[in-house]
């Protein structure tokens, strides 16, 4: 691989930039999302094409636009971060829940990684 860029953008700019990349060529490789330190929601976009890759960051938001109309392999990566995280991806179909069990309320029960500390002091309680 050769170069990579990195950039931080709104949510209203995520489909356009995907957009640009497809009318380039270029690929989705995947889209990962992370809930911060500070407790934002991160979603980072990896397309590439001409042998650069980019990873454009979206941080904070609670809904984001689908890229399904764009690249529908989005679809698998939105469900599981829309699973796993306390976002939304909004025009998402929804195929059903990949790993959490129906019994969970929408939008409660997410399962979300945190330092050993956090968890000690709960069991503690």
């Amino acid at each position: 691989m050769g170069n990579i860029t990195i950039e931080e953008i709104s949510k209203n700019d995520i489909v356009s930039k995907v957009q640009e990349v497809r009318d380039k060529g270029g690929r989705l490789v995947a889209i990962n999302g992370y809930v911060d330190a500070e407790k934002n929601n991160v979603v980072v976009y990896t397309l590439e094409y001409d042998d650069v890759r980019r990873q454009y960051h979206v941080k904070g938001e609670k809904v984001l636009p689908t890229v399904t109309n764009v690249y529908k392999g989005a679809q698998w990566f939105e469900e599981e971060i829309q699973e796993m995280m306390p976002l939304k991806f909004e025009g998402l179909i929804f195929s059903g829940r990949l790993f959490l069990p129906d019994e969970f309320k929408d939008g409660e029960g997410q399962i979300l990684i945190m330092p050993l500390n956090e968890l000690k002091k709960l069991k503690d309680n």
